[in-house]
């Protein structure tokens, strides 16, 4: 039952609240031992379109094996849940801002490396990510960063999508 409590059934991830509670957990953590860790935001691109040109079975198999590609990619101390339909969210304990650009540039590489198939067809799909780091001098609560990360996300959209980009608060 702890497990339903904690983690997303579909991908494997924690769920929302667990993640927040994790993240908030770094957050204090990073603040009493003066450490920087990497907030990434990221959301599969066109997701509607695919539930709604293959169904929401395609969309739940691309669901699973993004989850099961994070699964893969991830440090044991990484931190990464489902917190929204499409969106996901990464705590990176000890990370720089240029670390926590060549975990989102891993990351989009192997997305777009990635082929589901369904009913015989395959699917391929991409990510946008938007990240940003906490340091130990600046106040921003974890709410915040997810924020600025979320914003960052949305100019990665904007700039075509399948791309990072870095959060203006770090620029």
């Amino acid at each position: 039952m702890s497990e339903w409590a904690l983690f997303d059934q579909l991908t494997g991830l924690l769920n929302r609240r667990a993640f927040l509670h994790r993240a908030e957990q770094e957050y204090r953590s990073a603040k009493r031992y003066e450490t920087t860790f990497g907030v990434v935001v990221l959301d599969l691109d066109y997701f509607k379109n695919i539930n709604d040109q293959h169904g929401h079975m395609a969309g739940d198999a691309i669901l699973k094996d993004f989850g099961d590609l994070v699964l893969e990619q991830i440090r044991q101390s990484d931190i990464s849940g489902r917190i929204g339909g499409e969106e996901f969210a990464f705590i990176l304990p000890n990370t720089t801002l240029a670390q926590s650009q060549v975990f989102a540039e891993k990351l989009l590489q192997a997305v777009a490396d990635r082929q589901v198939m369904i009913d015989g067809q395959t699917i391929n799909y991409t990510a946008s990510i938007g990240i940003t780091v906490s340091f130990p001098e600046n106040d921003f609560k974890i709410h915040n960063l997810i924020h600025h990360a979320d914003q960052a996300l949305y100019k990665a959209k904007s700039a075509g999508r399948n791309c990072y980009k870095v959060a203006e608060n770090l620029l």
